[in-house]
């Protein structure tokens, strides 16, 4: 896959993401895909694998979060692996105020589907992994 083509579908995720399209965003994910929550350090958040674990972990965010807005700030693109700074808004307890958040989503993609996504809020940390990833896969380790 090209770099154009991994930036363009994963600006689609995130599209998909707000008009709320999941099972259009579940077809851009592998059968047994992993959306991994754990580098962010939430309490309660792990690893997701496959359909049916994601949708799950989309609807309790949306539970919490409901007006759950996502805007790709920029996509590093290298082999098969990207790297998205996201800005995500989301309404703030009891004032409703608008709270935005960046995060950033490494994901990996395979035939034009995503089969691992791994989050971070930590812009260091998420580069220090994605440099790792895209370094074992150039070795041939990915």
């Amino acid at each position: 896959m090209g770099e154009g083509e991994i930036g363009e579908l994963t600006r689609r995720t995130f599209e998909r993401w707000n008009a709320r399209d999941f099972d259009g965003l579940l077809e851009l994910f592998e059968e047994d895909a992993v959306w991994d929550m754990t580098p962010t350090g939430m309490p309660g958040m792990g690893a997701y694998r496959g359909h049916r674990a994601i949708r799950r972990w989309f609807a309790q965010w949306l539970e919490i979060f409901p007006d759950s807005f996502v805007e790709s700030e920029g996509i590093e693109v290298r082999g098969d692996w990207g790297l998205a700074t996201v800005l995500q808004s989301v309404s703030g307890g009891s004032s409703g105020a608008a709270v935005p958040f960046h995060y950033y989503g490494i994901g990996r993609w395979r035939d034009g589907r995503l089969v691992f996504v791994e989050n971070y809020l930590d812009a260091e940390e998420a580069r220090a992994a994605f440099d790792a990833y895209t370094r074992a896969e150039s070795r041939g380790g990915g």
